[in-house]
């Protein structure tokens, strides 16, 4: 039976129509890559869990709360007073290794972020409930940390539909940036190296993490205007070294900028002959800032920015 001219248009016209549905479907689909592989959702995401600082960190930039997180009370600790601040509203969903997932399934999330380290126990489980996407605070092959931040911050962006919002947070940063380096430059510290560590209390005195130049406060110091002055490629990588006093003594023409992570470890290394003898020491020229979370964290690092114009720039 042969098909009538007026059948074969009709039937060319809805497969053209079932055609145009089905590539405006597909390019409504909202894909990133992240530790796990390409992420797609069907539309942009609304309801975020985090599943660690990191993860809150990247959404409350783009202006989205997380319905859920882990670790809520530790966020606030170490970013209390960054603006946008985290709702009191959102649910506390245990510990980034161990996640409470009775409580992810009541939130009815549509997509869950999280380190690609700490969901690997959870992730069969995560997957069932939501779409999944996980990153690194030091992915291998990936040294450079601020493009890690940015990129990070870009796909998750374009997860939740938040492009215009990443690209304002980061016309803010580099403004930040730009108006540092001229208080920088104009005050002529662009011309007296520094060096940036956390204190710990070690188990023989104090334990100094050294940031590597590539670490990303480092890379703010130095997009600031400041010459970063410790570097050593056998830590590229991570980026930073865990060592003692000791390595300060090739160090001591730097001004040392320090985080305390804890009171003990201060006040182990600074009862210790090396420290005391060291020039930066005698000639007081170095300066404690608050403590941050500062791996791949973009309030974290306005704060540290906002640290460091408090320390040395007022």
């Amino acid at each position: 039976m042969m098909m009538s001219r007026r059948s074969f248009a009709c039937g060319l016209a809805a497969f053209a129509a079932f055609a145009a549905s089905t590539q405006g479907a597909f390019a409504a689909r909202v894909c990133a890559v992240s530790e796990l592989g390409e992420t797609c959702l069907a539309q942009p995401a609304r309801r975020v869990v985090a599943l660690d600082q990191q993860s809150a960190e990247f959404l409350l930039a783009l202006g989205l709360q997380p319905v859920g997180m882990t670790g809520p009370a530790n966020y606030r600790r170490f970013t209390g007073d960054a603006e946008p601040r985290l709702s009191d509203e959102v649910t506390d969903l245990g510990l980034s290794s161990a996640p409470n997932i009775e409580l992810i399934m009541a939130l009815e999330p549509d997509l869950i972020l999280g380190s690609a380290n700490s969901i690997q126990k959870s992730r069969t489980l995560l997957g069932e409930i939501a779409p999944v996407a996980a990153f690194l605070s030091y992915p291998a092959g990936k040294p450079d940390q601020m493009a890690n931040m940015v990129e990070t911050l870009r796909a998750v962006a374009r997860l939740t539909g938040r492009e215009a919002e990443c690209g304002d947070f980061l016309a803010s940063l580099d403004e930040t940036l730009a108006e540092m380096k001229q208080s920088v430059v104009a005050k002529g510290l662009d011309k007296r190296p520094v060096v940036l560590g956390n204190v710990n209390a070690g188990v023989t005195g104090a334990e100094i993490m050294l940031f590597n130049r590539n670490a990303l406060p480092a890379q703010l110091l130095q997009r600031c205007g400041f010459a970063y002055a410790y570097d050593d490629d056998r830590y590229l990588e991570k980026s930073f070294n865990v060592t003692t006093a000791e390595t300060l003594i090739a160090l001591q023409d730097a001004d040392f900028l320090y985080m305390p992570f804890n009171e003990k470890g201060v006040a182990n290394l600074m009862a210790t002959p090396v420290w005391r003898n060291l020039r930066f020491v005698r000639e007081n020229r170095f300066q404690p800032i608050p403590y941050r979370l500062i791996h791949n964290g973009p309030l974290s690092a306005r704060l540290f920015l906002r640290d460091v114009r408090k320390a040395l720039l007022t």
